[in-house]
């Protein structure tokens, strides 16, 4: 439990573990935003900090994120010389602005724009992106650079799979510098990542963009909002564990705003949730927020003094372990998954993926969510309609009109979905067919209403040509089982039976059987 003395040693232990793992991934993913790797490590400082004192999840890791610094890079790409830390500064702050500006909203739909399949596509096609990109980079450097990318790549799957809790990527870059300054790798053809590491410790405030910069970042930078705030809530929600305090959505916008404000200002990218280093930290024992909060204080402490060290590191071996990081985007099991159990769901993740390596990620995205957004339309335009039937329990059927289960004069009809102008004209047709049966012993048709929701004007013209055309059959449509807002809707024009008289309806099926 929080607070006991074996708690404060595992936090401790997943705070060393937390700040190696946020340094090796601070270094690796600042190359994919095109920054420096001091901004990857301001990146990690702010998340480390200031996530773990203001966000509301104690499970999720925010920092340096492999997709979010490739968006970024794919944002900036544009920009050159002194203007490309100026544009990777502005999108950083103009997402924290966003961010800020949806928490005083109070907007709290967000994350259903996102359904698995988009977030899984989207992660996908990130995920291929950056490993073209880092097989490029391993291939064109050399015969001793490929070896060393591949060694690396071997050398951090290997530590992955027999010893999970040891931070994979920090051994194998820390071998790889030390091998590289003891044999002189550079001297031999290996690009290392040698002065440009950057200055930590002042204030940047973006300059020298012009009107045309700003503009040019104010999509990526609103999708990029978008982006960060549903995938930590996502993980939030899937790693929270049993007496963790309550996810407070609202609240994290501002915890997240405040991560992305404090790296633009002090000259990191857009910080985002890496859920394998979450998992990290959650296995080497962390159970509160001195994790990270230990972590954000080692991240200041090698940022002032240990950085200059790594100018040896190959980039080759950066790239080795980029490309095993997004390795982990690709989530074959749940693409697979998606296949196995409804290949609509497939499908959409197949579109966002291939979307996002062709046209980018706010084309993919957008591509992905109006392709989920059709998906559900045409749900809602095709409901599945059925009959109480005559059998034990409590089942439903398909509609025959040759054999309607009419129990004293009752049919019972459930139409699965809310009724609106896409889909109001199968019940109309459902209530013709009923008509059209001249059941002699039909008195009534009473509508299960539980998922009928509030009919909109043409649903409810529907529901009176129903009410009129059941009429001159002498049959009478009544709605049961109705909630408090349908009721009042209905009410005046249609019959309503209380929930007793509904029961005792669906009883008398199950009697019958």
């Amino acid at each position: 439990m929080p607070g006991n003395k074996n708690s404060s040693w595992g936090d401790v232990f997943a705070g060393f573990t937390l700040w190696a793992v946020f340094s090796a991934q601070a270094i690796a993913y600042s190359r994919l935003a095109h920054a420096t790797p001091v901004a990857g490590l301001v990146t990690a400082i702010a998340g480390a900090l200031l996530y773990s004192a203001l966000g509301s999840s104690l499970r999720v890791s925010i920092g340096p994120a492999g997709g979010i610094a490739a968006i970024v890079g794919a944002s900036v790409a544009g920009f050159e010389g002194e203007n490309l830390g100026a544009a990777i500064s502005a999108l950083t702050l103009m997402t924290a602005g966003f961010l800020f500006l949806a928490g005083i909203a109070r907007i709290s739909f967000l994350q259903r724009l996102f359904p698995s399949p988009v977030f899984v596509g989207y992660l996908a096609g990130i995920g291929i992106t950056i490993l073209i990109g880092q097989g490029h980079d391993l291939v064109s450097n050399g015969t001793l650079a490929l070896v060393i990318g591949l060694t690396s790549i071997a050398g951090v799957l290997v530590l992955k799979r027999i010893a999970p809790k040891i931070p994979g990527p920090f051994v194998i870059l820390t071998i790889a510098t030390l091998l590289s300054a003891k044999l002189g790798w550079q001297e031999h053809g290996v690009p290392v990542i040698g002065s440009a590491l950057g200055k930590f410790g002042s204030v940047t405030l973006p300059t020298g963009l012009g009107t045309s910069g700003w503009i040019a970042l104010f999509g990526p930078a609103l999708s990029l909002a978008l982006l960060v705030y549903v995938d930590a809530l996502a993980n939030a929600e899937a790693l929270t564990e049993e007496g963790d305090p309550e996810l407070e959505p609202i609240h994290d916008y501002f915890a997240l705003g405040s991560v992305s404000l404090g790296a633009g200002l002090f000259g990191g990218f857009v910080a985002g949730c890496s859920s394998s280093r979450s998992i990290v930290a959650i296995r080497a024992g962390a159970r509160t927020r001195k994790a990270g909060l230990l972590a954000g204080g080692m991240l200041v402490l090698t940022a002032f003094s240990v950085v200059r060290v790594i100018q040896p590191l190959p980039l080759s071996a950066l790239a080795g372990v980029v490309f095993v990081a997004a390795l982990d985007l690709i989530e074959v099991r749940k693409l697979l998954g998606f296949r196995k159990n409804r290949s609509v769901d497939f499908r959409i993740a197949i579109l966002t993926l291939v979307s996002v390596i062709i046209g980018g990620t706010m084309v993919g995205v957008a591509v992905g969510v109006l392709a989920a957004l059709a998906e559900a339309m045409r749900r809602g335009m095709t409901p599945h309609r059925s009959v109480l039937a005559l059998r034990a329990g409590h089942y439903y059927i398909d509609l025959d009109p040759h054999s309607l289960p009419v129990v004293d004069g009752v049919l019972v009809y459930r139409f699965g979905t809310g009724l609106f102008f896409g889909n109001a004209e199968d019940f109309l047709a459902d209530m013709k067919t009923v008509a059209a049966s001249k059941n002699p012993n039909l008195r009534s048709v009473v509508v299960n209403a539980d998922s009928l929701g509030i009919p909109d004007a043409t649903a409810r013209e529907a529901l009176m040509k129903s009410q009129r055309l059941l009429s001159r059959e002498g049959v009478q449509l009544v709605f049961g089982n109705a909630r408090a807002p349908l009721r009042a809707a209905l009410n005046g024009d249609f019959t309503l039976i209380d929930e007793e008289r509904f029961i005792h309806d669906v009883e008398k099926f199950r009697r019958a059987s």
